[in-house]
């Protein structure tokens, strides 16, 4: 497969970072159907602006780009920002996609790279019709293993809304370590949210593979960890 060619930010200088592969594959044990992610691409568009208006509900409540009348003109716009920021080593967005069938599932990303401290956020969402399936934490396990193995980050951040359960319970089925609550956080659709951060450094994967299946879920909620 072609590599893809990442530029580094101005900074310290480090060797450039050249990505071997351009698609991701998760272990067919993770997840009932197997899923890939990749970079963007000029044909995602209709893909993309398909489960955005599908999902326009749920991602205007916890997303600050969608709106109601989120369009195809901005799709377009993000597919060309989103290979330019990756060119330039500042944001990396995938596509998920269903290996069966080549489906359109949602996105996942890494972006708010700081490459002094090689930390970075990492974002993701998947269409409604396709949630509650697993598919969610797939693609943080495979994009997170690319930030932290492939791109040199030391740390991927996941900053959650604490109303936000679903998205919580996604980053601890993906390995992610609970940090502690951030009071007044995000700003989301009008309001101020308190946050809970998750992190993922690559001694996480080590410990996921030893303590396969040891873990019990658990959730943040009004500042408190409960089990679940």
């Amino acid at each position: 497969m072609h590599a893809n060619y990442c530029k580094l930010e101005s900074g310290p200088q480090l060797p450039p970072i050249v990505f071997t592969r351009s698609m991701w594959h998760e272990p067919p044990d993770s997840c009932d159907r197997r899923i890939e992610i990749r970079p963007f691409r000029t044909e995602d568009t209709l893909s993309l602006f398909g489960a955005v208006h599908e999902s326009s509900e749920q991602l205007c409540a916890w997303m600050t780009w969608c709106r109601p009348d989120y369009n195809l003109e901005d799709c377009r716009f993000f597919i060309a920002e989103a290979a330019a920021a990756w060119e330039a080593g500042r944001e990396f967005s995938f596509a998920i996609l269903d290996s069966a069938d080549g489906a359109f599932l949602g996105s996942v990303g890494i972006n708010q790279v700081n490459r002094t401290h090689n930390v970075a956020n990492l974002g993701y969402w998947v269409r409604r019709a396709r949630t509650l399936q697993g598919i969610a934490s797939a693609a943080v396990k495979l994009a997170a293993r690319f930030g932290l193995q492939e791109a040199g980050f030391n740390r991927l951040e996941l900053l959650i809304p604490v109303s936000n359960v679903p998205s919580q319970r996604v980053a601890v089925k993906a390995g992610a370590q609970l940090e502690g609550v951030l009071r007044q956080r995000l700003f989301l659709a009008g309001e101020v949210h308190d946050a809970v951060l998750y992190s993922l450094v690559p001694a996480d994967f080590e410990l996921r593979t030893k303590k396969r299946g040891a873990g019990t879920a658990r959730r943040v909620e009004d500042g408190f960890a409960q089990r679940v």
